[in-house]
């Protein structure tokens, strides 16, 4: 009786909600599980830029505007941080920024944009580790503007619970 689902995309603003279920969602979420995310290690960089990064930042921007949040949960993967044989409870560095990342991506071609993928990945070994990397980056950077509560959970696989 607590859950109440809403139709949304993570690539659109406000999660492409309709103005009744994005005020009714604002007004009355507690808890956020962005858990929304293009797994395909092949696709080139727009698209998982797309997915995970603006995707990131368009849940963010709605998490924002919630009056009650209490936690927005980010769900991240083990292997973001590939160049640290121990991964530490902690958001590491890179030097590519979230939204400069997401500004490219808007007026970059995809062609262009996978022409220059090997140079722009350089440690990672997919898109989609790299643009996961940047989510993460993206919501300790927001939490730390003291713009709400999360945390980023980091699981190695995460399958459904019921098929």
């Amino acid at each position: 009786k607590k859950i109440c689902p809403v139709w949304g995309e993570v690539t659109e603003a406000n999660l492409g909600m309709v103005d009744d279920d994005l005020r009714h969602t604002i007004a009355n979420t507690n808890i956020v599980f962005h858990l929304a995310a293009s797994l395909k290690l092949e696709n080139t960089l727009k698209p998982n830029i797309l997915i995970n990064l603006t995707g990131t930042k368009n849940v963010v921007d709605v998490a924002k505007q919630m009056k009650n949040l209490d936690l927005l949960m980010h769900i991240s993967t083990a292997f973001c941080n590939i160049e640290h044989d121990v991964v530490e409870e902690k958001v590491y560095d890179f030097p590519h920024r979230p939204f400069e990342v997401i500004r490219a991506a808007e007026w970059l071609s995809e062609k262009t944009l996978a022409a220059a993928q090997k140079d722009i990945l350089g440690i990672h070994p997919n898109t989609y580790t790299y643009t996961k990397r940047l989510a993460e980056i993206l919501i300790r950077d927001e939490y730390n503007n003291n713009n709400f509560p999360a945390c980023i959970v980091r699981p190695s696989i995460v399958t459904p619970s019921f098929w």
